[in-house]
């Protein structure tokens, strides 16, 4: 389960934004996207993120994934569009000489945290 691996990168990089504030804000969600070649399945993330943020700041946070589609771009007709199969092929001419684009992404993309009104504070 190469989620769990994920998910511990995650809450690093997410103990790392809270840790930006002094006192640490009570986060409420955090949001991620990930490319469809990474095959992450959500259950399996959302599970290892829950495991992983217990006893820290960043518990009972709700984890939202994000997943964007993998592209292929055919050299041989032009056709770009959305490849669903596990066999790359094209949508169009159904030639195998496609090229993909965006499936490697995986990144953290916003956090939504409370803030006091005191100190309204806000990530960049």
């Amino acid at each position: 389960m190469h989620e769990f691996g994920i998910a511990e990168e995650l809450v690093k990089a997410v103990m790392a934004e809270l840790g930006r504030f002094s006192p640490a804000p009570r986060l409420r969600r955090v949001r991620v996207v990930a490319g469809g070649l990474r095959q992450i399945v959500p259950d399996n993330l959302a599970f290892a993120y829950d495991v992983l943020t217990r006893d820290t700041p960043a518990a009972g946070s709700a984890l939202e994934i994000v997943t964007l589609p993998l592209v292929g771009v055919c050299t041989a007709c032009g056709w770009r569009g959305e490849l669903h199969d596990a066999v790359f092929h094209c949508g169009a001419c159904g030639a195998f000489t496609l090229r993909t684009e965006g499936g490697m992404a995986l990144y953290l993309d916003s956090l939504e945290i409370d803030t006091d009104d005191a100190t309204d504070q806000s990530l960049p």
